[in-house]
């Protein structure tokens, strides 16, 4: 109750919904409501977006005549489904004491609910993703290839939702692959699994790829990886290695919104010619996906002054001292109140969470071998979805890390209190 409630935000202004990248959706998702086709006549929207969330919108417009708002409320009552599925893997692994706790962490993430509010494919994404694992651990339970191939069904949805998924469904097969030590299953059995994964993802994007090939001359789910070297990668790397603005360097490294033949190879010539650039760079936006608040998006959502720049954008983009010039304005601003007090209340959560989630690495994750195992696939996955975007990380990325960072501040919260009345039980019995 307490997340649709939060859809009164932009209830009354659903325009609060609208943030940048919204339009790159709508366009494709009303086309298809109205019967024209998803092919923008006017632009890429239809290349770069695959069509899983515009559909998704779609489908709102279709069946209530509108398409914001009702999105919105969907997408946040996703969450739920989110933290129903952590409640099921956390008491089938590990008990109902960390089921609950991590399903009652994430419905409590402010980062969550915040980017819930808008017409973003993210909140979709993050409700496949956590089902992608949800049905790895099944595998992990039962040895079945069966869980593996409904992975990868949601995998190859996953990249249909947001092209990152494609290089998780990599990850998570050579997770398979990797811990056939763990002695759950015989090693056949990882490389069934994993080459379960791998192709039924495949047979899922591989239409969405011809179509594009017919349409666009592009055998791809969309080109937006190449545009991200070309618009912030490279730039950022030459930025950072020879002392110059992004803009400075975006105007040195050209990019055209159709990729052409050799430029994706140009942009990463860039990143291998700046490497130390590119390395600082990386630590920047993953630093900022760790970190940042959406100070502008919550000014909007909550009809305050925005006043440009988040102090953590200042920050990545000009430096520190600009950073605490913001932090001066946003402070003094009386327009700025709550965009002032509450991304440090956010803050303060997400550190509770890191710090908890610190703490179980140290527990080992309990001491059967499915324990551990899904613990480090858990870990894993994080690990992919906090450090692949790289320069271009926003709090945005963070989001399908969230219900798994959760999981693992539960295992914080409980298992080592379960670890040290293990440990003490032998001791009670040779004192007795």
């Amino acid at each position: 109750m307490l997340r649709l409630g939060l859809a009164g935000l932009i209830a009354d202004d659903p325009e609060k919904a609208l943030w940048p990248d919204s339009a790159s959706y709508m366009i494709p998702a009303e086309q298809s409501a109205a019967g024209a086709g998803y092919t923008d006549p006017q632009g890429t929207a239809d290349l770069y977006r695959p069509p899983a969330y515009p559909l998704f919108l779609a489908a709102h417009k279709l069946l209530f005549g509108e398409l914001v708002v009702p999105s919105v409320v969907t997408q946040l009552l996703l969450g739920v489904g989110v933290a129903g599925l952590l409640y099921g893997v956390g008491k089938r692994v590990w008990g109902d004491r960390i089921g609950y706790t991590a399903a009652l962490l994430y419905l409590l993430t402010p980062n969550a609910a915040l980017w819930a509010l808008a017409i973003l494919s993210d909140p979709v994404y993050v409700l496949v993703a956590t089902a992608t694992v949800a049905c790895l651990a099944g595998y992990g339970l039962t040895g079945r290839a069966r869980w593996a191939a409904a992975a990868g069904l949601l995998s190859g949805l996953g990249i249909l939702v947001r092209p990152i998924g494609s290089v998780m469904v990599a990850l998570w097969a050579l997770f398979l692959l990797l811990t056939a030590g763990f002695r759950l299953h015989s090693p056949r059995r990882a490389v069934v699994a994993a080459g379960m994964l791998l192709t039924a993802s495949a047979v899922v994007v591989l239409p969405w790829m011809l179509r594009n090939a017919r349409d666009h001359g592009l055998f791809t789910v969309s080109p937006i990886s190449t545009w991200y070297l070309g618009r912030y990668v490279a730039p950022a790397a030459l930025a950072a290695d020879e002392d110059i603005s992004l803009e400075e360097a975006r105007e040195q490294i050209p990019t055209s919104r159709i990729p052409q033949p050799g430029e994706r190879e140009r942009y990463l010539s860039v990143i291998l010619d700046h490497p130390l650039g590119y390395l600082e760079a990386h630590a920047r936006g993953t630093w900022y996906i760790l970190s940042e608040a959406s100070q502008p998006n919550l000014a909007q959502l909550l009809d305050e002054h925005s006043g440009g720049k988040g102090i953590l954008t200042a920050l990545r983009e000009e430096g520190l001292a600009a950073a605490w010039e913001r932090a001066l304005v946003v402070l003094r601003d009386p327009r700025m109140r709550w965009t002032a007090t509450l991304p440090w209340l956010f803050q303060a959560f997400q550190l509770v969470v890191y710090a908890l989630a610190a703490r179980a690495l140290f527990t080992g994750f309990g001491p059967s071998p499915i324990q551990r195992w899904l613990g480090w696939l858990i870990v894993v996955t994080c690990a992919g979805f906090l450090l692949i975007p790289g320069p271009v990380g926003t709090g945005r990325f963070r989001l399908p890390a969230e219900p798994l960072l959760a999981m693992l501040a539960a295992i914080g919260v409980w298992l080592p209190g379960r670890v040290r009345a293990a440990a003490a039980e032998p001791a009670a019995g040779e004192a007795g």
